[in-house]
């Protein structure tokens, strides 16, 4: 026998292997982190007749993925943090409501925290002055507001750079900055507020938003946006989808005191409803 040829032979059935594993593992990783054009088209067609119209392009893509995050969350000492936050002090009288807390301070400064993490918030200098607010005519320039937005991102402790494209209007003194909420690229569903801060203090707050910052994380199987639909179809509804978006929504687990942000998808439907369906076990917000 040849040897020199052998060994040649068999380097070459051994490179062919490899080629052919290759092919292989990336067939299996197409297929388990792409939705293909076919695969798509017919669950468009599916849907279609079940009465939910979606272009096929938005069920042809990559499947998203992101970690299940967690925040320690004990709901009454969150809310009493977030009333002195945003006083700059602890809260003089704190009052339970059905929902939440009203919390006021002896200098005039109000705030009704909810517990599904509204704010309704007025400092002691634009207590009563409700015509400030009406007044907000001005949007100015990116350049102008480039420090407020800095400051804002110090006092609710966001990355820096986050709030660089957020709107901003202004009114005399004060600035106001509409944050909508961002955790690791993706939005938070529902978590929009415009703040308004004044020198180095937040002065106003209207809308919702999350103060924790999470701390635990772990990764879970993922569901994609034709499962997604589907379970809107299970569930009777009907409509033309506008978009799709992958996004956090956020669930309070009492029992362990934490704070979920749960990757889900928000489907936007063209009579402007919106479903926010949690991507692990089809669950509705």
């Amino acid at each position: 026998m040849n040897w020199k040829h052998t060994k040649t032979l068999l380097l070459i059935l051994l490179a062919a292997v490899n080629i052919f594993l290759a092919f292989l593992a990336t067939n299996f990783y197409s297929e388990n982190n792409f939705t293909n054009d076919n695969t798509a088209a017919s669950a468009a067609k599916i849907l279609e007749k079940n009465g939910i119209v979606v272009d096929k392009a938005m069920l042809s893509a990559r499947n998203d993925s992101a970690d299940v995050l967690l925040c320690n969350y004990d709901r009454e000492q969150y809310l009493c943090a977030v009333a002195a936050l945003l006083f700059g002090k602890e809260a003089d009288g704190i009052y339970r409501l059905p929902n939440g807390i009203r919390a006021e301070t002896y200098e005039g400064a109000s705030a009704t925290i909810g517990y599904d993490l509204s704010l309704d918030y007025t400092s002691t200098e634009l207590a009563g002055k409700g015509e400030v607010l009406r007044g907000i005519t001005h949007s100015p320039e990116a350049g102008e507001v480039k420090a407020e937005k800095r400051m804002l991102e110090t006092l609710l402790a966001l990355p820096s750079g986050s709030l660089e494209n957020a709107e901003c209007i202004k009114a005399g003194v004060y600035t106001f900055i509409t944050v909508d909420q961002v955790e690791n690229g993706l939005p938070l569903f529902g978590m929009h507020c415009v703040f308004g801060i004044k020198e180095e203090k937040i002065v106003y707050a209207n809308g919702k938003h999350l103060f924790c910052v999470p701390e635990e994380k772990y990764s879970a199987p993922i569901l994609n946006r034709i499962n997604i639909l589907f379970s809107e179809k299970e569930r009777g509804v009907t409509g033309t989808v506008k978009d799709i978006t992958f996004c956090y929504t956020l669930y309070e687990d009492a029992k362990t005191d934490k704070m979920m942000l749960v990757p889900s998808y928000t489907v936007t439907y063209s009579n402007k409803n919106v479903t926010a369906i949690n991507a692990l076990n089809k669950e509705l917000y």
